[in-house]
C-alpha cells in the first residue's frame, strides 16, 4: 500500500503574521523560517492524529483488491474521484 500526496495543502492552519503574534516577534525578518515551523508543525500533527488539517488531494495504490472494504488511512474523506482497478491477468 502506498499514500502519495497529489495536491499540498494551498495554505497554512495559521498565517505569518498570526503566528508572529502569537510568540511575540515584531520583525518580518524570520518569516520564512516561521513559516517552516508551521508548516512542520501542521505535518507531525497530521502525521500523530493520522488526520488531514486542511483539504488536500492524495492517491492511495494497493497492492491487491481488498476483499471487503477499502480502508481510507487519512481522514476524513471527503470525496472519491474514481477507482481504478488493473487485472494483471
Amino acid at each position: 500500500m502506498a499514500l502519495v500526496i497529489q495536491t499540498a495543502p494551498a495554505a497554512e492552519p495559521i498565517s505569518s503574521a498570526d503566528a508572529n503574534k502569537q510568540i511575540r516577534v515584531d520583525t518580518s525578518d524570520d518569516d520564512a523560517y516561521i513559516d517552516t515551523l508551521v508548516k512542520a508543525a501542521r505535518i507531525y500533527g497530521e502525521n500523530f492524529t493520522n488526520r488531514a488539517f486542511i483539504t488536500q488531494t492524495w492517491d492511495l495504490f494497493l497492492d491487491g483488491f481488498p476483499r471487503w472494504e477499502i480502508l481510507v488511512p487519512l481522514a476524513p474523506l471527503s470525496s472519491v474521484t474514481h477507482i481504478k482497478y488493473y487485472d494483471s491477468n
